[in-house]
């Protein structure tokens, strides 16, 4: 009974006062009531319909591109009729100069009486980014490419255009010769040019 009139004292604002060693004991409060969660039936078998851990998202595999220098060089190519030259350009220059444009003509017309060629040119690396192969296999892959479009023979001016199209002129007739600045540099080099397209031409009739 005393608890309880203690009870409605406290409740009316009334201080209650308690003798010694009769303080109430305060007991813990009940535990938190845990959840069950239930389990749904299905017909595969029991599904626990509670919370899940959700995995986080697969990150996307980037593709793997091909490690290793990436070559810089850019071609120059004359198409003619059933004859393609091709010649080294300065990676920075938009298009074959002018002089060698106009001595390349004129020995070519001199030679075979070609028509205007059709001129393109082939730079490496294609774009820059750091996602896309630009080996020197892709290099090479995709200049076989270009080199499918051109002539039955071909003349290549520099080493650099020797080593880079030769492997993939693959039944054409390749003939090698300097770069064409050394024929600026050393116009006494012209005479060797003349008769080694004169002989080609002869052995070609």
């Amino acid at each position: 009974m005393f608890p309880l009139r203690n009870q409605y004292l406290k409740e009316m604002g009334v201080d209650v006062w308690l003798l010694r060693g009769s303080r109430a004991i305060a007991r813990p409060a009940p535990a938190a009531e845990q959840k069950v969660v239930p389990i749904a039936k299905t017909d595969a078998g029991p599904v626990r319909t509670g919370q899940v851990e959700v995995a986080p998202p697969a990150r996307r595999q980037q593709p793997k591109v091909a490690t290793g220098p990436v070559p810089a060089f850019q071609f120059c190519f004359m198409d003619y009729p059933g004859l393609s030259l091709v010649f080294e350009v300065p990676i920075e220059a938009s298009s074959l100069p002018e002089p060698q444009r106009r001595f390349a003509t004129d020995v070519v017309t001199a030679w075979r009486g070609a028509s205007d060629p059709k001129i393109t040119s082939f730079k490496w690396p294609m774009v820059k980014s750091q996602h896309v192969d630009q080996s020197e296999s892709a290099a090479a892959a995709a200049l076989a490419q270009r080199v499918r479009d051109a002539g039955q023979t071909m003349l290549l001016f520099g080493e650099i255009a020797a080593k880079w199209i030769e492997p993939s002129a693959g039944d054409r007739k390749v003939l090698k010769f300097p770069a064409m600045q050394v024929y600026f540099a050393e116009p006494a080099r012209k005479r060797e040019l003349w008769r080694t397209l004169t002989s080609e031409l002869e052995s070609a009739r």
